[in-house]
């Protein structure tokens, strides 16, 4: 399981994800080394869950055929063709592979200059004003299994927030809660805001006990000037973009852990239990003590 949101602020969207790996039985473990949101394009963020095997191939149907652009393409134009490859691939795996298979996809537009017509007294068009404010142009969706039709995929209509991997009704409302509670404008800061939210969903995660979601977050920031990494910092742990990619770090015992991408993880492919868990054991702790404590009263 995994858990991936992609929320609209202000003129920012924010894609975040967890980096648990989980396995079938009779494995028990965990790890927590995977990436799971990838920069396409210059202004295209997309993210999976679901079955590693799966995901490794309708990656690297995109990774072929995105490099293959011979220009840098119109934002608008790749997430059409993304969509197009991610259902062509899915269509072609086996029932194993593409059970639960769910993408995430975000595009922002670069910043064009637009006419409007203003209903002036003489009806003359007129350019945007200067104090107009600009928002980009947007798009979030997720990519999910047809209930109906094995190997197709359908698109999830829900504005403005969109979850994908956490399956449970109960779970996903919680979620749902915790996002709009923490929902809001901002006009200068998201990268604070975003933090708060990482936060505040690693917290929703271990008060809910939710195994298979993990470790920490990583998250992608889309604006108008293109893509931004944020890790997760908390506790004795830090999630963090050095050189081009995500490292985890304890800051207690100095374990260094770079994020796998899809693409390593199918090279090497770990043994389950080999990494183990890069959990917030501090927020874990708080999080049991207050119930505990609501369990006396």
């Amino acid at each position: 399981m995994t858990l991936i949101v992609a929320l609209k602020l202000w003129k920012t969207v924010a894609v975040i994800a967890d980096c648990r790996v989980s396995y079938l039985p009779p494995y028990e473990e965990v790890d927590d080394y995977l990436q799971k949101i990838y920069q396409i394009g210059d202004r295209v963020v997309m993210g999976f869950s679901g079955p590693l095997q799966g995901a490794y191939e309708v990656m690297e149907l995109v990774r072929v055929n995105a490099s293959r652009y011979s220009s840098t393409p119109v934002a608008d134009n790749l997430r059409r063709d993304l969509e197009r490859w991610i259902r062509y691939k899915c269509r072609r795996l086996g029932a194993d592979d593409r059970k639960d298979l769910s993408f995430v996809i975000a595009t922002v537009e670069p910043k064009r200059e637009k006419r409007f017509r203003w209903l002036l007294s003489n009806g003359q068009e007129k350019a945007k004003p200067s104090w107009f404010p600009y928002v980009p142009e947007w798009s979030i969706f997720t990519l999910k299994p047809s209930q109906s039709r094995p190997g197709e995929l359908v698109r999830e209509q829900r504005p403005f927030i969109k979850i994908t991997g956490i399956n449970r009704q109960d779970h996903r409302e919680a979620i749902e809660k915790v996002l709009m509670d923490a929902y809001g404008f901002s006009f200068k800061q998201p990268m604070p805001q975003v933090r708060v939210i990482m936060g505040l969903l690693k917290a929703e995660i271990l008060k809910r006990q939710i195994r298979n979601v993990g470790g920490l977050f990583q998250s992608a920031l889309l604006n108008e000037k293109g893509i931004q990494w944020l890790g997760y910092s908390g506790g004795n742990f830090v999630l963090e973009w050095k050189q081009g990619r995500f490292v985890q770090r304890d800051n207690v015992t100095g374990k260094m852990l770079p994020i796998m991408t899809i693409w390593e993880w199918a090279e090497n492919r770990p043994v389950p239990g080999s990494f183990g868990r890069f959990e917030d054991l501090d927020m874990q702790e708080a999080i049991e003590k207050t119930r505990r404590a609501a369990d006396r009263q």
